[in-house]
């Protein structure tokens, strides 16, 4: 379970805030550079730290001329960035042919899409004697760069789509100028979450530095970002409100980068403060509220229970229902959480799990 420290916005809140949590989480900073007399010396330092990465003996030049080979699952957000790695690196035009079709003659080709995007790339990897990401756990992927009969490839394959975008933001850190090193990386992540929580007390951060958040994710290899500002009224003492259209509009483009940098964006809301667990009308209140970010493209939804009172109820009828004592508000967590999770994931596809509830009595501990 993730859980978010509570402290006041810092003066540098992108930087600090992700840099604690990266720590929290397990992420630790990339191991000291190799030896000059090690292969790996000769590639540039990739971050976080993959788990295997071989370096050959000289490089690969970018052309002006790339071609690419895509498949028809191609990811679209790592073909943009490896579009935008090679143009930076000098590539003027990128001609791209499918999965199937003979590649032009290149001075460089590059295959993108693992064994369920792309078929192609299987082929490439064998030529530069790399193994498939096959059974790689999610995010996993092999990156490869050579030569082979003379053809100078590159080959990024992911064991899913995340892993090929995952390879891409390899790639990018291993471009210097317009060259490639010729290498072979292997990694996957060790930890199935991977991210931060926005939910300190204080000025919450911007839109703009949410969004740059996001793309940080995606450049670390992060996988989750929970929204939940405790100063946020519409997720707290307003939670029963729709979030206005201009508001709805900035979680709807959230959203939308937070699907571009492969990261399940994860919307926490907090009822807890006026919330009846008995009341039928709340529950209604809280998966409507949830229906309205699903239209958006939520597809995580956590309902955090945390700083409230576990002995205080907010309608009498709580009291009649569940009593006094420690089990009490126990039982009406419990109670609202089911009714609302059973209610909503009946009528809404593609849900993952309910996240983070924290329960009052765990959170006060």
């Amino acid at each position: 379970m993730l859980s978010a420290p509570r402290v006041r916005r810092p003066s540098r809140p992108l930087l600090s805030a992700a840099a604690a949590l990266l720590l929290t989480l397990g992420l630790t900073a990339p191991a000291t550079a190799a030896a000059p007399s090690d292969p790996v010396a000769r590639a540039p330092q990739v971050w976080p730290q993959p788990k295997s990465m071989h370096a050959e003996s000289g490089q690969l030049t970018v052309p002006d001329r790339v071609v690419g080979v895509l498949g028809p699952g191609t990811d679209p957000s790592a073909r943009r960035l490896v579009e935008s790695v090679l143009r930076d690196a000098g590539a003027e035009h990128i001609v791209t042919v499918q999965a199937g079709e003979k590649p032009p003659a290149s001075r460089l080709t590059v295959y993108l899409g693992g064994p369920g995007e792309n078929t192609a790339t299987g082929t490439a990897l064998r030529k530069l004697r790399a193994k498939s990401p096959a059974g790689l756990p999610s995010g996993g992927y092999v990156l490869a760069s050579g030569r082979s009969h003379g053809r100078a490839l590159v080959a990024l394959s992911g064991a899913d789509t995340t892993g090929t975008f995952y390879a891409a933001q390899t790639l990018r850190q291993l471009v210097t100028e317009n060259r490639v090193p010729a290498v072979t990386v292997r990694d996957w992540p060790t930890a199935a979450l991977r991210g931060v929580i926005e939910g300190f007390y204080g000025t919450p951060w911007s839109h703009a530095e949410r969004l740059r958040q996001l793309d940080f994710h995606g450049r670390t290899k992060q996988n989750v970002y929970v929204y939940s500002p405790k100063d946020d009224d519409y997720l707290r003492a307003r939670w029963r409100d729709a979030h206005p259209p201009a508001e709805l509009a900035k979680l709807r483009e959230l959203v939308d980068r937070a699907r571009a940098n492969h990261v399940r964006f994860t919307y926490a809301l907090s009822p807890g403060l006026s919330v009846c667990y008995s009341s039928d009308a709340d529950i209604k209140a809280l998966t409507a509220k949830f229906d309205s970010l699903y239209d958006i493209g939520v597809r995580s939804f956590a309902i955090p229970l945390d700083d409230i009172s576990d002995t205080k109820w907010n309608c009498a009828a709580d009291e009649a229902e569940f009593g006094t004592g420690g089990g009490a508000a126990g039982a009406a967590q419990a109670r609202l959480l089911n009714a609302v999770w059973r209610e909503f994931s009946a009528t809404h596809t593609g849900l993952q799990p309910l996240l983070c509830t924290c329960p009052t009595p765990v959170a006060r501990r």
